[in-house]
């Protein structure tokens, strides 16, 4: 379970860094959190 929500973290990240529309606060940035993130940069 936990894997899935890392997983859903780096989505979070990805669509952060993309678009406008706001993300949990809680959802935690690193850089190499934003690296492992580029998975869903396509989406």
């Amino acid at each position: 379970m936990a894997s899935i929500r890392y997983q859903v973290e780096l989505f979070w990240l990805a669509l952060g860094f993309f678009s406008r529309l706001p993300i949990p606060n809680n959802t935690p940035y690193s850089e190499g959190r934003m690296n492992q993130a580029g998975r869903y940069f396509a989406w």
